[in-house]
């Protein structure tokens, strides 16, 4: 007779793929795989070229985003980065 077993939060777990992942997040493929590489998202190889990603944490990812760029532009200033800089006639010709 099988036993039952309890079910883990892993085991609830939605993976999605790299396309659909970037979509939920709303960057290209490319930015979605350097967060995996730099471990700002988890994610799981399922083979040489393919990743998966836990969908709840994409959504979170997301979010966390979002709440940043508010808070900056309520600050009166960009979400990263250094200011633009403009062209400045005198300083390059002068």
């Amino acid at each position: 007779m099988a036993e039952k077993v309890a079910a883990t939060p892993a085991d609830k777990r939605q993976l999605v793929l790299t396309r659909e992942a970037a979509k939920v997040i709303g960057c290209s493929m490319s930015n979605l795989r350097w967060l995996a590489r730099t471990g700002r998202l988890s994610s799981w190889r399922l083979g040489p070229r393919s990743l998966a990603f836990d969908l709840d944490e994409c959504k979170a990812y997301k979010k966390e985003q979002a709440a940043q760029r508010a808070q900056a532009a309520r600050e009166g200033r960009r979400g990263r980065g250094k200011p633009p800089q403009g062209f400045t006639p005198d300083k390059h010709y002068g």
